[in-house]
C-alpha cells in the first residue's frame, strides 16, 4: 500500500478545469426562456419578478455556484473534522460499471464503519478517459490497515477487491497547505463526470456531520414581500409585460406599471442569488405558495 506525501505526488492529474467543464455543459437555465417558472411578489415600488434557478449538475450557471459553495464547505470540514486522508478506489473493467459502483460504494462505507468505528468522510464519483468510474474519498483516519484478531493486517485493498474485484487503491495523507488542491481536484472530477454518458445516480455524498451543500441561514423578516411561484420563465414574463420584445436571458427585474416600456435598474445583489427565497420553494406545486424573502449571498 503506497502512502506518499502530496507535495511529492499530487493527485491533480486531470488537465480539465471547472471552467472547461462548464463550457461543455449542455444547458443553462439563465438562457432557457421557453420553459421553466419564476417567482413574483407585489411590492410598494412595483411587481418584483425573480428567476427560478434549476440547481442541476448540467446547468452552466448553477454548477459554477455549487462548485464555489461546496468548495468552501469542504474546506471548513477539512479542519473541523480532520479529513486528513485522500483515498482513490478504481473499479475493474466490467460491462455495467455504474451498477457495480452503486452496489459496492455503500457496502465499502458500511464495512469501514464496522471496522474503524464512526467515520467522517466525503466521497465523489469520477469518470476517467476510459469511461471507467472511480471513487475519491476524504476521511478522518488511515484505512490502509486494521486490527484483526490481535494482528495488524491490510484492510483497504483486500476489502475493495472482495467487493468489486478491483486492485487499484491508493491512500495519501493530506499535508497542511495542500488541502485546497485536493478538494479542487475532487470537485472538478465529480462535475466532469456529468460529461460522460454513464447513468450515475449519486455523484457525491458524505457522513451526516458534513454538509457539502449547506443551506443559507436567514432571519425571518415579517415585513418582507411574499413570493408566489408562477409558471413560465422570467424572460417570457418580461416579453409579455413589454419590457423586452425578444428576451434571450432570464433574470430578476422590477416592473413599474407607470412606466411599462422602461426596464428598471437591477435589484440588490441578494436578489441575484440562486439560493434566494423563491428558489427555496422549488418543490412547491404549480399552484404556488407564499415564501418569505430571506437575505442570501450574491450569485457572483
Amino acid at each position: 500500500m503506497k502512502s506518499t506525501d502530496t507535495n511529492k505526488r499530487s493527485p491533480m492529474l486531470d488537465t480539465h478545469t471547472i471552467d472547461y467543464i462548464i463550457q461543455h455543459l449542455p444547458y443553462d437555465c439563465r438562457r432557457n426562456v421557453r420553459s421553466g417558472y419564476h417567482y413574483v411578489a407585489l411590492t410598494p415600488t412595483g411587481l418584483q419578478v425573480r428567476h427560478a434557478y434549476c440547481h442541476t449538475l448540467r446547468c452552466r450557471t448553477c454548477v459554477r455556484v455549487r462548485f464555489n459553495t461546496m468548495f468552501e464547505a469542504l474546506h471548513r470540514a477539512y479542519f473541523l473534522h480532520h479529513l486528513a486522508f485522500f483515498v482513490s478506489l478504481t473499479l475493474p473493467r466490467v460491462s455495467n460499471p455504474a451498477a457495480l459502483l452503486q452496489r459496492s460504494a455503500g457496502r465499502f462505507l458500511t464495512e469501514a464503519r464496522r471496522t474503524f468505528g464512526p467515520l467522517q468522510y466525503f466521497w465523489v464519483v469520477g469518470v476517467g478517459h476510459s469511461r471507467n468510474p472511480h471513487l475519491h474519498l476524504l476521511v478522518d483516519r488511515d484505512l490502509s490497515r486494521a486490527a484483526h484478531y490481535g494482528s495488524d493486517r491490510a484492510w483497504l485493498r483486500p476489502t475493495w477487491h472482495r467487493l468489486t474485484g478491483g486492485h487499484q487503491t491508493d491512500l495519501q495523507p493530506i499535508t497542511l497547505g495542500t488541502e485546497r488542491r485536493v478538494i479542487n481536484y475532487m470537485l472538478t472530477d465529480m462535475f466532469g463526470s456529468v460529461l460522460s454518458d454513464l447513468p450515475i445516480r449519486h455523484r457525491y455524498g458524505s457522513s451526516r456531520a458534513i454538509h457539502p451543500n449547506p443551506k443559507p441561514t436567514f432571519v425571518r423578516n415579517p415585513d418582507a414581500p411574499r413570493y408566489r411561484r408562477r409558471e413560465g420563465s422570467s424572460g417570457s414574463i418580461a416579453r409579455e409585460l413589454g419590457l423586452e420584445e425578444e428576451p434571450f436571458m432570464n433574470g430578476d427585474f422590477l416592473f413599474d406599471p407607470k412606466a411599462p416600456k422602461v426596464r428598471s435598474l437591477p435589484v440588490p445583489s441578494r436578489v441575484e442569488s440562486p439560493l434566494c427565497a423563491g428558489c427555496e420553494a422549488a418543490g412547491a406545486p404549480a399552484g404556488g405558495r407564499d415564501v418569505v424573502d430571506r437575505p442570501t449571498g450574491s450569485l457572483t
